[in-house]
């Protein structure tokens, strides 16, 4: 049995870091750099599901609070990222549009938004896919530094 109390550390220390992440980087073309939603596909995989279930939901809350959103704007998008990812096999390279699609997602809900949704759709594709591709495998680095699969 995993250690409980070393995967909750670990789980806040990436939620505050990947917060942060989002705050320091300045918008590209009017979308932010998704730290949270790229450590929710990194953490949903490798995680029991009660954990993964409220990762997402912390890492929602946390985005709405960081993005200043309405309350559980994203927590509706990353729990069903997390569903998804968890229980449906898709290639690695489906994960690339999951940005693109969380502010198609934004726009459908919020109207006034920075700039048009297809200018956001359009810059939404190579920022997630860069730090997706960067953030995933440094996050199951993380988890293999700190032992979270390792036995009591």
């Amino acid at each position: 049995m995993p250690n409980r109390r070393i995967e909750f550390v670990v789980a806040l220390i990436t939620i505050v870091a990947a917060a942060a992440l989002e705050e320091l980087f300045p918008p590209f073309l009017g979308v932010g750099f998704p730290f949270l939603m790229a450590s929710v596909l990194a953490v949903s995989r490798r995680r029991r599901f009660v954990a993964a279930v409220f990762f997402a939901v912390a890492a929602g809350a946390c985005e709405d609070a960081v993005s200043a959103l309405p309350p559980f704007m994203s927590v509706g998008f990353f729990l069903a990222v997390s569903l998804i990812a968890r229980n449906i096999p898709l290639p690695r390279g489906t994960v690339f549009i999951v940005y693109p699609l969380y502010q198609l997602y934004l726009a459908v809900w919020i109207s006034d938004l920075n700039g048009g949704i297809f200018l956001r759709m359009l810059s939404a594709i190579p920022v997630g896919a860069a730090v997706i591709a960067v953030s995933y495998p440094v996050l199951l680095w993380l988890d293999g530094k700190a032992g979270v699969n390792d036995q009591e």
